[in-house]
């Protein structure tokens, strides 16, 4: 065999509806977390060592709100609700069924880590 075929071939992770859960809360504390340190360094001193990071907070909000905004209203709200606000447990029973959450979840988190190409696709 040649070398080139060996350099074509590219393994492609596929990951379980609880991988992407699981990164997507991830992704959603470091959000939350971004978004706290952006409010707080707005009552800082210009030279802050808080005011450093948060050029890098400012960006990881804008990809995320910006891939937020490539998605259908649906998953947009489901993901902000689920993921980057803070919530307690059974949120969704005010506006539909476990089932139906768990149906409506699991569009929205392929839909939305596809969008944010986390597969690597």
């Amino acid at each position: 065999m040649e070398k080139d075929q060996y350099r074509s071939t590219k393994v492609k992770k596929v990951y379980t509806l609880r991988e992407k859960d699981r990164v997507l809360k991830y992704l959603g504390s470091i959000y939350r977390n971004a978004a706290l340190r952006m409010d707080l360094a707005e009552n800082e001193q210009a030279n802050s060592p808080l005011k450093n990071c948060i050029q890098d907070d400012r960006d990881f909000i804008y990809r995320i709100d910006r891939g937020l905004l490539c998605c259908r209203p649906q998953t947009q709200w489901l993901i902000r609700k689920e993921y980057l606000e803070n919530n307690d447990a059974g949120w969704y029973l005010n506006f539909v069924s476990k089932h139906t959450f768990r149906r409506l979840k699991e569009k929205a988190v392929t839909e939305f880590f596809g969008i944010l190409d986390l597969e690597g696709n």
